[in-house]
This record gives C-alpha cells, sequence and structure tokens, in this order.
C-alpha cells in the first residue's frame, strides 16, 4: 500500500473518530402510572351465535356491571348486501357512585348512544337581537 494512501484513509479514520455528534440526546419520557385493579368475576354470561355472524350476548360481573347486546344483519341501502347492526345496552357506577345506564345501536352510521348521563347540546338561537 502507497504512503499517500495510507495518510488518506487514517485521516478519513481521524475525522469519523472524533466528529461531535449532530443531534442532541432526546429527553426520555416516563409512561403515565396506570392505577391497578383487580380482576372482576363473571357471575353470568349467556351467548348464542349463528352461521351467518348474528349474535346475542349478555353477561353480570361481581361489581354489578350489566351488558346486553344483539347484533342482527339488515340489507344494506342498495340491497346488494348486508349490515350487522348492534343493539345494547351497559350498566354499571360511576367512581362517583352514580348508576349509569347507556342504551346504543351500531350501525352503518356509526355509534348511537343514548343516556340521561351523556350531555344533550342546546341548540344555537336562529336569530340573536342585540
Amino acid at each position: 500500500m502507497q504512503p499517500a494512501t495510507v495518510v488518506v484513509f487514517g485521516g478519513l479514520l481521524l475525522a469519523v473518530a472524533s466528529a461531535a455528534p449532530q443531534f442532541a440526546a432526546q429527553p426520555q419520557f416516563a409512561a403515565a402510572a396506570v392505577p391497578q385493579r383487580a380482576p372482576v368475576a363473571t357471575l353470568d354470561r349467556h351467548q348464542v351465535f349463528d352461521d351467518f355472524g348474528q349474535f346475542s350476548l349478555t353477561f353480570t360481573t361481581a361489581d354489578g356491571t350489566q351488558v346486553t347486546k344483539q347484533g342482527v344483519l339488515k340489507p344494506n341501502a342498495d340491497g346488494t348486501d348486508n349490515v350487522l347492526v348492534e343493539y345494547g345496552s351497559y350498566r354499571y357506577k360511576s367512581p362517583e357512585g352514580q348508576d349509569i345506564e347507556v342504551e346504543y345501536t351500531a350501525d352503518e352510521n356509526g355509534f348511537h348512544p343514548t343516556s340521561k348521563a351523556i350531555p344533550v347540546h342546546q341548540a344555537a338561537p336562529s336569530a340573536v337581537f342585540v
């Protein structure tokens, strides 16, 4: 190997080894601690499924949570296929001790819950007089 080649490669190696880092170290963030709760026992569970994907499911847990849901097929808007529509309700006790019950429908237009616990917005007046 020629001396000029050794000098060039040695200089390149020295330049790479002594190069300053290009980016500052990124700050490290710890994940927020999530309180762990013991699993809740299921006291009662009934489920039925058919070959088309329709179903009926109910269960109750030891903490008083109750879930009932039913999935049925209905023809889509153009009648070429079916859509699975889910109807159901769930009931649980909030951390404040309030009984919460929600009834819902989930279909091709989204999830539609109804409950006394869900706030309803007030419609804005059509005209404002000053």
